[in-house]
């Protein structure tokens, strides 16, 4: 298994939406939940690239297929040179070791994606809305993947994960303090999290499903983003839409243009 890490430190921009800000208290998701259950299996082992740190564009692939799934009914066709190629385009990199192959911001990566979209054979697939919510708030990481398909964890992982994943695909923190204990010294990376029961979080990275407990999450986490295509009925009935539209205008423009 390949460790690359692809995601730098977390970008802060006074414009990205605070979904938890808006976000109904009382709405409360299922207990348990995975978007997957029930559904044919999505491919993704393929994207854990052994040369090529792109862990941030695989979390948004996985996203992808998923929207494929609800609007499309059908399994959109990626392949992991897709994601070696958008990998390249969005941080202009050419070679291996490359002055630019040094991954990527998340924002970058969700502002690309909403407004240059991401070509796909012949097919142009954009996101309407993204923004950030606190990896801490765990009802709401929770409502925010029952209802928006998924979220993107951001994790500063220790490298004893290496050592953990070679045995097993439980990661869980009881304070440990030791060196490979450190946040950051294996490096970051964006997961995609489609899957939570009342302890812990199911997340697809480098290829494998990986489950990480609250705890790992709140001592590791430096970031957790929302994206969507569209707000639908349920983003709509969760949200406090007025609030959001005193704050983003372009936001209700934006849902009228989907109705």
């Amino acid at each position: 298994m390949d460790f690359l890490c692809g995601k730098l430190p977390h970008v802060f921009d006074e414009r990205t939406i605070i979904f938890s800000r808006f976000m109904d208290p009382t709405f409360h998701a299922p207990t348990r939940y995975d978007f997957d259950k029930g559904r044919t299996r999505f491919p993704f082992e393929e994207w854990n690239s052994p040369k090529w740190r792109m862990d941030v564009i695989a979390s948004q692939t996985n996203q992808l297929l998923r929207f494929g799934r609800i609007d499309q009914r059908r399994t959109l066709d990626v392949r992991a040179q897709d994601l070696v190629s958008r990998y390249k385009r969005l941080t202009g990199t050419r070679k291996l070791d490359d002055q630019n192959d040094v991954g990527i911001s998340v924002l970058d990566a969700m502002r690309l994606w909403r407004n240059a979209g991401w070509k796909l054979r012949d097919s142009d697939y954009k996101i309407s809305v993204y923004g950030e919510i606190e990896p801490n708030e765990h009802d709401l990481m929770r409502t925010a993947i029952y209802i928006f398909r998924g979220v993107h964890i951001g994790l500063w992982l220790p490298r004893i994960v290496k050592r953990i994943t070679a045995t097993g695909n439980l990661w869980d923190y009881d304070g440990q303090t030791s060196e490979e204990w450190k946040p950051g010294s294996l490096g970051g990376v964006l997961a995609y999290c489609k899957a939570y029961d009342p302890n812990a979080y199911e997340i697809l990275l480098w290829g494998r499903k990986l489950i990480v407990s609250n705890r790992f999450v709140d001592h590791y986490s430096d970031e957790c983003w929302i994206a969507s295509e569209g707000l639908d009925y349920w983003g709509k009935s969760v949200l406090d839409m007025d609030a959001l539209a005193m704050r983003y205008p372009w936001i209700i423009e934006e849902a009228r243009e989907e109705g």
